[in-house]
């Protein structure tokens, strides 16, 4: 007697059982079956059996259909421009767009996925693996859903901002990376480097550009023109990300 060996990827349980001469490949599984035909009816049960328990682990699988990084856009440091965004790299996407926390017209803080990083002025500080959490299929999908995530964070309005005591685009940054996290999209030590980026910078980020975004948020008396996300974005997560909440 040979054994079957089954196998659902990563993380996965093995299970064996003796059966006689042939192979088998069923992809994505790869069920190897050495030595056909089952002897008794018991052993056909438990391959069934242990089938189904190799189907019942299909994380592993999935979060290798995916491969895309969060990473952390660094601007301007140490200037009244100071500004962090978030953005998802990816091969399966034709271009990046920083998820970022901007000036808008109602909320003073909007959230954007508008811009493009740029090159020499938006510098990456911290990169992360991202998890397909649901299963998602492709790269696009996997930033709809970050997007949706981010468009949870709260966003300061007018009046909040004047007061003095609001969270500015790098606190929406730890923020975001924390929901990811508890969603399972970031793993806690790769959340953990975004939070304790933040934790070494934030006292000096608001020192230096408090007082700008103040000015900014005041202007004209009505706040500022906001900038809204791209249609695609808008279309996968079904949200709007333009500063109507």
């Amino acid at each position: 007697m040979t054994l079957v060996v089954l196998y659902a990827g990563r993380d996965s349980s093995f299970c064996t059982l003796p059966i006689n001469s042939i192979i088998i490949n069923l992809h994505p599984l790869r069920i190897h079956l050495l030595s056909m035909f089952p002897s008794k009816l018991t052993t056909l049960f438990t391959f069934i059996l242990c089938a189904g328990s190799a189907l019942t682990h299909p994380v592993a699988l999935a979060e290798r259909t995916v491969s895309a990084q969060l990473v952390l856009y660094e601007r301007k440091p140490e200037t009244a421009d100071w500004h962090f965004s978030l953005a998802v790299h990816s091969p399966g996407l034709p271009k990046v767009y920083a998820i970022e926390h901007g000036i808008g017209p109602d909320k003073c803080f909007v959230l954007s996925d508008m811009r493009e990083p740029k090159e020499g002025v938006d510098k990456i500080v911290i990169s992360a693996d991202l998890i397909a959490a649901a299963h998602e299929e492709d790269a696009q999908k996997l930033e709809a859903e970050v997007l949706s995530i981010a468009g949870e964070v709260d966003r300061p309005n007018r009046d909040k901002v004047l007061s003095g005591t609001f969270q500015n685009c790098f606190d929406f940054v730890a923020v975001a990376a924390g929901k990811l996290h508890e969603k399972g999209y970031l793993s806690e030590p790769d959340a953990k480097k975004f939070t304790d980026y933040h934790a070494a910078h934030a006292a000096d980020v608001k020192k230096y550009t408090d007082e700008n975004t103040k000015k900014l948020c005041a202007r004209n008396g009505t706040g500022c023109k906001g900038k809204p996300s791209k249609p695609a974005a808008k279309k996968a997560t079904g949200k709007k990300h333009d500063g109507k909440a």
